[in-house]
């Protein structure tokens, strides 16, 4: 195919993911024919059904969320903006400019999620083509 980013770009791997998953019932993991441990064999009744996720309480959210606006009220606007316009020029050339120019950023108060906006702006985004 041309290596793993061109098979990425087609949709390879999820294909075969895709279809490996409808294999397995066929090979006896349903029936229990097959063992896999953890999965039909060996389960441990505390763990439950699913992998654990962390659940954040609303209130939690919203007093982050507030906390993060008050730390940016506070900061010297401009300061801010020249801050992110140095990012913005050192991402078009080489990568420890690039680290540095971020460390400056965030040393003034600059936040991650900022940075990560402002380069997606920049840069767009990602999209895996097999969900496209």
């Amino acid at each position: 195919m041309g290596g793993i980013v061109k098979a990425v770009e087609e949709g390879y791997p999820q294909r075969e993911i895709r279809a490996g998953r409808l294999r397995v019932p066929a090979r006896g993991v349903d029936s229990g024919r097959r063992g896999i441990v953890g999965l039909n064999k060996y389960v441990r009744p505390e763990e439950g059904d699913g992998i654990p996720t962390l659940k954040i309480a609303h209130e939690i959210e919203a007093s982050q969320k507030a906390r993060i606006q008050a730390f940016r009220a506070q900061r010297d606007r401009a300061a801010v903006d020249a801050a992110l316009a140095t990012v913005r020029a050192a991402h078009n050339r080489r990568r420890h400019q690039r680290d540095a120019a971020d460390l400056a950023a965030v040393k003034i108060g600059v936040t991650v999620g900022e940075i990560c906006a402002l380069m997606r702006t920049e840069l767009g985004e990602y999209r895996d083509p097999a969900y496209l």
